[in-house]
């Protein structure tokens, strides 16, 4: 897996709503310490980036390669801004080079109550 990976999403009428972003990852075997600690680091910077309502990661009980980020956004457009800002100074392929596959990004803006 050589440099960046895509990270795009569908999107549907999105743009402008708060948003709850699924990310998913699959991280290469014996890489999971790495990017967990790469994952705290990151974790101050997203939550202080402007948009950012809060962010979580999660690990499958039976699959340790398997990681979920939950976060909420005040639009998709701020978090593209936030993705283009990590692609920007290099940390997303600091991430990528950690993982089995492309990460997949769903966005969530329909809130049930």
């Amino acid at each position: 897996m050589e440099g960046a990976m895509p990270l795009e999403a569908k999107e549907e009428n999105v743009a402008n709503k708060n948003v709850i972003v699924t990310l998913r990852l699959k991280n290469k075997a014996d890489t999971g310490e790495k990017l967990e600690q790469l994952c705290r680091e990151f974790f101050m910077d997203t939550r202080q980036f402007e948009g950012c309502l809060w962010v979580h990661a999660y690990r499958k009980e039976d699959s340790a390669e398997e990681v979920l980020f939950l976060e909420e956004w005040d639009s998709v457009e701020h978090y593209k801004k936030y993705l283009d800002w990590r692609r920007g100074n290099g940390t997303l392929d600091r991430m990528t080079s950690l993982l089995d596959g492309p990460p997949v990004i769903e966005y969530w803006p329909q809130k049930i109550d």
